[in-house]
């Protein structure tokens, strides 16, 4: 699915897999994508080139060969509660600034969770980042204002976070429960 200089369009509850790239969006502005799923593609689950005040939330992007979302000399957009697992990069941004990357999981891609080259002043808050190569990286940025990437592991994940994800489903409190368990008995045993 590509689309060319285009404007204030709704692109939502779309599939595109197997492809070279899922969605690309080129030279496009004020758009909105929201409940698509671009998966198992070649190159990009999502992307965006030249392409400013878009929203993206809620899509899911994995499998893919290159990076679940990325955003190529892209300014004043929303990368809001996206699902990026297993791809090269979950999140990237080139040349790319004023954007808010919020509430997104980006877990168990190859290199980074989310990558910023030549990136500034965009807003990383909130993300969960388990199982990386590398969590979050930046190269020659500037301004870019990070907090609560709460979860943050790099590798393996850690069984206690496994048993506290599977068991959150059935209830918090049993899971930080579990948590606080493990913790204090793999404390006394050191």
């Amino acid at each position: 699915m590509r689309l060319y200089n285009c404007y204030n369009n709704s692109l939502s509850g779309n599939t595109a897999y197997n492809n070279d790239y899922g969605i690309h969006l080129y030279n496009c502005y004020n758009n909105s994508l929201s409940g698509n799923t671009a998966n198992n593609n070649n190159d990009d689950g999502i992307y965006l080139d030249s392409s400013d005040d878009n929203t993206i939330s809620g899509n899911t992007a994995n499998n893919n060969g290159g990076s679940g979302i990325f955003l190529y000399s892209c300014d004043y957009s929303d990368i809001l509660g996206i699902t990026a697992n297993n791809n090269y990069y979950g999140i990237r941004l080139r040349w790319s600034d004023n954007n808010d990357i919020l509430g997104n999981t980006a877990n168990s891609n190859s290199w980074y969770g989310i990558y910023l080259h030549e990136s500034n002043e965009n807003t990383i808050a909130g993300n969960t980042l388990l199982g990386n190569d590398k969590c979050i990286r930046e190269e020659n940025c500037q301004g870019n204002e990070f907090s609560d990437n709460g979860i943050c592991t790099y590798g393996e994940i850690p069984i206690e976070l496994v048993i506290l994800i599977s068991v959150i489903s059935g209830g918090a409190v049993i899971g930080v429960a579990t948590l606080l368990f493990l913790i204090r008995k793999r404390k006394r045993k050191e």
